[in-house]
C-alpha cells in the first residue's frame, strides 16, 4: 500500500493494507450512520416520542465515539482516514434510512435497529478479518465496537416487542 506513513507498529505492510481499507469502509458507515441517527432524532414523532429520541441521542453519541476510534486505528496504522464526505458516499456500505415519509415512533425504531444491526455485522467482519490476518490489536478494537453497538441493538429490539 503506498499512501503508508512511516510507523513503529510491528505490523506488515501487507496486512495494514487489508485492515486499512476495511477500517475506512467503517470510517465511512459511522460517519453516514451519524447523519441517520440525527435525523431520527430530529424527525420522531407519535406515542412513545420521548424515550425514543433520548435512546437515538445515546446511540448517536456511541458512533461518534466510535468514528473516532476508527479514525485514529487508521492513522496510528499509518493510512489515511478518508473521512470527507466525498470519500464516505464512495466507501460506506450503509443502506439507506428506511423510515421513509413516515416520522412515527415505531418506523424509525424499526430503520434504527436496521442500522445498528448492520454497523454491528460489519464490525463482526472486522473481527474475523483482523483474527484471519493476525492484527489482534485491531481484532480487539471491533470487538469493543461490536459489543457496544449491540448493546444499542438490544435496547431497540427491545422496543419493538409486544
Amino acid at each position: 500500500m503506498s499512501d503508508l506513513f512511516v510507523t513503529r507498529i510491528s505490523t506488515s505492510d501487507e496486512v495494514i493494507g487489508q485492515v486499512v481499507p476495511f477500517l475506512n469502509i467503517q470510517l465511512a458507515n459511522t460517519t453516514v450512520a451519524q447523519l441517520q441517527i440525527k435525523f431520527a432524532h430530529w424527525n420522531v414523532k407519535g406515542e412513545g416520542f420521548f424515550p425514543a429520541h433520548k435512546l437515538f441521542d445515546e446511540i448517536y453519541e456511541l458512533v461518534v465515539e466510535q468514528t473516532d476510534d476508527i479514525g485514529e486505528r487508521i492513522t496510528a496504522l499509518g493510512g489515511i482516514a478518508e473521512g470527507l464526505l466525498t470519500q464516505v458516499e464512495k466507501l460506506s456500505t450503509l443502506p439507506q434510512y428506511g423510515s421513509g415519509p413516515s416520522q412515527l415512533v415505531q418506523a424509525h425504531i424499526e430503520s434504527m435497529a436496521d442500522l445498528v444491526g448492520h454497523l454491528g455485522n460489519e464490525y463482526r467482519k472486522g473481527i474475523a478479518l483482523c483474527g484471519k490476518v493476525g492484527d489482534l490489536v485491531t481484532q480487539d478494537l471491533f470487538l469493543k465496537l461490536a459489543g457496544d453497538i449491540d448493546r444499542k441493538l438490544y435496547f431497540l429490539e427491545a422496543h419493538l416487542r409486544p
